[in-house]
């Protein structure tokens, strides 16, 4: 992964080798700098990101930041925090990279195995979550939750939140918290992978609250959103591929 580099030595670099010594143009070339980048987004760098939205039960929706450009796939998370797929966006382009959906394994090992896929090939769920200082200005962390595994086959998931630290009784600090689950131990072969086999794969199911053999939940209502088939008062699909 490259190192990040800020928009002002991008803009210096082009005026320099435009013979712009005085930089008359940078102005310019900051004010397209967004459009720039979107574009390259859309042919080039590919970027995506996961991100966690709480729907608007009034009107069934959810508000999208402002820089979206298109929308990959809707999931809906349960309360296991289990990720089910609700809908995939069939006309945008195929080659944006999908870590979760290789064919053979999203390791460095390239093993093979669908389970360590399933654990190594976890996107990164990103969410806003917003709180006060002790003086009562507002603050916002970016809250990543993620899934990993160690080298001794212990599944953990890893979880960020907000926390208030209290001194001797009183609130002098908010800030970001990182919080490990240990979720369960799988068999990993001499590489670290985790194999296929049936007990890896019951383990990983209820642990993180998968079933095994009933199928994609369908239903839910304004007090569960997760799957539930004795509940219908609202039923979802996967509509595409």
């Amino acid at each position: 992964m490259s190192l990040f580099e800020h928009i002002d030595s991008i803009t210096d670099s082009l005026c320099l080798r435009a013979g712009d010594l005085v930089r008359r143009n940078k102005g310019l070339y900051l004010d397209v700098a967004a459009d720039v980048f979107n574009d390259l987004n859309l042919t080039t760098i590919k970027m995506t990101k996961r991100e966690l939205f709480q729907v608007n039960k009034r009107t069934n929706s959810v508000d999208l930041p402002s820089n979206n450009i298109g929308v990959f796939e809707v999931s809906v998370m349960d309360h296991k925090g289990a990720i089910w797929p609700m809908y995939l966006n069939d006309s945008i382009h195929r080659d944006i990279p999908q870590v979760s959906a290789a064919k053979n394994c999203a390791c460095e090992n390239q093993c093979g195995y669908s389970l360590c896929n399933l654990v190594k090939g976890y996107e990164a769920v990103v969410s806003t979550q917003s709180d006060i200082l002790p003086n009562g200005n507002p603050i916002s962390f970016q809250c990543v939750n993620r899934v990993a595994i160690g080298k001794n086959g212990i599944v953990y998931r890893e979880t960020q939140g907000i926390q208030r630290v209290f001194t001797n009784g009183v609130w002098t600090n908010t800030i970001l918290v990182t919080t490990s689950t240990e979720m369960c131990q799988c068999e990993i072969d001499v590489n670290g992978c985790i194999c296929d086999t049936e007990q890896n794969e019951a383990s990983l199911c209820n642990a993180f609250g998968l079933p095994t053999n009933d199928g994609i939940p369908f239903g839910g209502d304004a007090n569960s959103f997760y799957g539930n088939p004795n509940v219908n008062t609202w039923r979802y699909f996967a509509s595409s591929q």
